[in-house]
């Protein structure tokens, strides 16, 4: 989907999708730095 939006041609919604999720960062309703680990690993 990235490649396609970067030919210009914008599908399932990730132009909109990235917009919001900017702006929720900006707003700070959505973590930017979130603390990641690992929980469980199985085989």
């Amino acid at each position: 989907m990235v490649a396609t939006d970067l030919r210009g041609v914008f599908i399932h919604g990730t132009r909109a999708a990235t917009y919001t999720y900017v702006r929720l960062m900006l707003e700070g309703r959505v973590n930017a730095r979130p603390n990641i680990g690992v929980v469980r690993e199985t085989a």
